[in-house]
């Protein structure tokens, strides 16, 4: 963390004297930009089967993926070039991880059973400092601008009354739908005080076009990509009370969503100033 905040300090003050020689667009070289985010988890539903996304109806579970996930972001930059900005963007996405049903918890009688289990809402929240460049002849942040960025992610389940039930090794119901409100069972499937935030660095590049509408607002749109890198979820010991390894391998699954979460649209509105 510390090589990180040094990186976003060098970064800021090595191009701030270069900002002396840009007029910027129509003088203005300080921009806000505010933007939603959209994505298809393509290799997340690829690589998960068909019996493993439920999402919940009023009183059962119906096998559905996730087809679509949304997210913000709000930047903060600094044209200090007619064709290079330096920029700061924070933003939160919103999307689901699937549960294998395959996997095992057990009860406090040493009863192990499958569980089939409604989707994870996690909420990932991202700080990216950024680079942007144009062509030689850009004005920015107005027209097309190549976007390079390094920064950070953290990812938390969503503590939420979700819907659940045991099955037995032939798939019948063990003890019926339960929300963990209303649970009679002797152990939910999860312990959410065990789950921890997943943090992973974040590569960017992003292929931006800024549009004007006026002469302090403009239109964006655009593509990006991303990388999640970070270290490997580690398996915790087995333990009956708790079903530590259940709540490790959910860690793993929202890890894994992560790395998978490669592109993304954006569109939204910059404020020149």
């Amino acid at each position: 963390m510390k090589f990180y905040l040094l990186f976003i300090a060098s970064l800021f003050c090595g191009f701030f004297t270069l900002s002396q020689k840009n007029n910027g667009y129509y003088g203005h070289k300080g921009f806000i930009q505010i933007e939603s985010v959209m994505s298809y988890p393509f290799f997340s539903n690829v690589l998960s089967s068909e019996n493993n996304a439920y999402t919940a109806t009023s009183s059962a579970l119906i096998v559905k993926k996730d087809h679509f996930n949304i997210g913000f972001r709000i930047n903060a930059g600094y044209a200090i070039k007619r064709n290079v900005a330096l920029s700061f963007e924070y933003g939160q996405d919103y999307s689901s991880v699937y549960l294998d049903p395959y996997n095992t918890v057990y009860n406090n009688f040493g009863d192990q059973y499958f569980v089939q289990h409604e989707m994870l809402d996690v909420t990932t929240n991202v700080f990216i400092p950024k680079i942007e460049f144009g062509t030689s002849k850009s004005l920015l942040p107005m027209g097309l601008s190549h976007q390079i960025g390094f920064g950070i992610s953290n990812s938390k389940v969503k503590e939420k009354d979700y819907l659940y039930r045991y099955v037995d090794y032939s798939g019948a119901s063990y003890t019926g739908y339960a929300h963990y409100s209303t649970s009679s069972s002797d152990i939910d499937p999860i312990n959410f005080s065990n789950l921890k935030t997943v943090k992973r660095y974040v590569i960017l590049y992003a292929l931006s076009m800024r549009s004007p509408i006026t002469k302090n607002l403009m239109i964006h749109y655009g593509l990006k990509y991303t990388l999640n890198v970070g270290k490997k979820q580690s398996y915790n010991s087995y333990s009956n009370n708790s079903n530590e390894y259940y709540t490790s391998e959910i860690m793993q699954s929202v890890a894994q969503q992560r790395l998978f979460s490669l592109m993304s649209f954006n569109i939204g509105l910059t404020f020149a100033f």
